[in-house]
């Protein structure tokens, strides 16, 4: 199978040793309430006005549900229940593996590592065309609308 990458050498011409690339696994949380809202999150230094999803490095030890569940509580204080995989998306040196989890419609309050946090319901103006946080809410707008 070819690298996804064509520049990519995944083995030394002269001794054929191959080294595998490693990408850095990280969970996108869509947290959503029973009416359809999502939480979303601001990170510093993001473009004026410009919002995401709850979003970290997934640790040693953890698997992608248990990281979904830990990341909305830092960054948001709330508690997520029924973490569902979705998707996988690359994203340069990251796999980003999207995950669905169903927060309560109480008001959150933003983590350490945010900015600031909101629950609302979807609106695909405040996620820049190209994040891949776009991409998933755009993917789960029929599931939230019903």
């Amino acid at each position: 199978m070819a690298p996804a990458d064509p520049a990519h050498k995944p083995e030394c011409p002269s001794c054929g040793w191959f080294r595998a690339t490693e990408a850095l696994p990280v969970v996108l949380v869509l947290a959503s309430t029973a009416t359809g809202k999502i939480l979303y999150t601001r990170q510093r230094g993001w473009p004026e006005g410009a919002w995401g999803l709850v979003s970290g490095y997934v640790e040693v030890g953890e698997t992608a549900e248990q990281a979904s569940l830990r990341e909305v509580q830092e960054e948001s204080g709330l508690t997520a229940r029924s973490p569902r995989m979705v998707r996988t998306l690359p994203y340069g040196d990251l796999l980003l593996i999207c995950l669905n989890v169903s927060v309560e419609d109480i008001p959150p309050c933003a983590g350490s590592d945010v900015e600031a946090v909101t629950l609302r319901l979807p609106d695909l103006d405040l996620t820049p065309d190209g994040w891949p946080a776009r991409a998933f809410i755009e993917d789960q707008l029929d599931i939230l609308s019903s």
